[in-house]
């Protein structure tokens, strides 16, 4: 399936929760949130040249990665998913930023 085709057939009810810059490739990206214990990656498709979709499960929750315009951007197919485990993910991706000289700041929360 097409990454254009993922995103699309996605949940429109899914929740979009925080947005990450793009300062690693998404490769990386992919292995930090496979770090977080508990955290399974359920699908990984690249476009080889600018385009991904991740998906994930933690927590008895599945969760969307795509990036845009120069952001990771994430969602959770529960827009009701308890904010604590959104806060988790969120704090666990920020060590990557920080790591790679990314801004706390930049992160933006939605």
């Amino acid at each position: 399936m097409r990454i254009e085709e993922l995103i699309k057939n996605r949940n429109d009810n899914a929740r979009h929760f925080v947005d990450f810059p793009e300062v690693v490739f998404f490769d990386e990206f992919a292995d930090h949130i496979s770090a977080l214990s508990g955290c399974e990656i359920t699908e990984f498709e690249a476009d080889g040249v600018v385009r991904v979709w991740i998906e994930f499960s933690y927590r008895e929750n599945h969760f969307f990665v795509d990036n845009h315009l120069g952001d990771f951007r994430l969602f959770v197919e529960d827009p009701e998913c308890d904010e604590n485990i959104l806060l988790e993910i969120a704090d666990h991706l920020r060590l990557l930023l920080e790591k790679h000289g990314g801004n706390v700041e930049e992160v933006q929360n939605h």
